[in-house]
């Protein structure tokens, strides 16, 4: 499948307001046991863009990003549905400074029983600044897991 969306996005700041948008491209199959999925973004930052309004020279900040998956899922015809994945990201927060970013990394596993959904990830977030982008921070990685209940 092959899919597009636009977000356009009307931010209040503290004496003005601005415009922003994000525009994504995503390439995906779910129809059979193995999984994918790519997705391009591309838009204006608003925090970014605001902080540079404030404090900076007014101009707009643009980002892109690419997002990754692949997986495999057990019992693709059946009730219980088992489908371990990863993601792998790839996230540039100024376009003039490609140097700033953030690279993420997911392994995650889903299991879905009944009307009831299980998710388990874990992920490695490290990111830079554009004072050092040579640093590293991997302070937003974690453990995370969800139940979600479909009735």
């Amino acid at each position: 499948n092959l899919g597009t969306w636009v977000l356009l996005q009307r931010d209040k700041a503290e004496t003005f307001s601005q415009l922003v948008w994000a525009n994504v491209l995503s390439l995906w199959s779910h129809d059979r046991p193995l999984r994918y999925e790519l997705e391009l973004f591309s838009g204006v930052d608003p925090f970014e863009s605001e902080f540079e309004k404030i404090f900076g020279d007014g101009e707009k900040v643009y980002f892109y990003a690419a997002r990754s998956q692949l997986g495999y899922r057990f019992g693709f015809d059946t009730d219980d549905i088992v489908t371990p994945y990863m993601q792998l990201g790839f996230y540039t927060h100024d376009s003039d400074y490609p140097e700033y970013n953030t690279h993420e990394y997911i392994l995650g596993v889903s299991y879905l029983v009944d009307q009831f959904q299980f998710n388990f990830t874990g992920s490695v977030i490290g990111t830079n600044s554009k004072i050092d982008s040579s640093t590293r921070t991997y302070d937003q990685s974690g453990v995370e897991g969800e139940v979600v209940v479909f009735f």
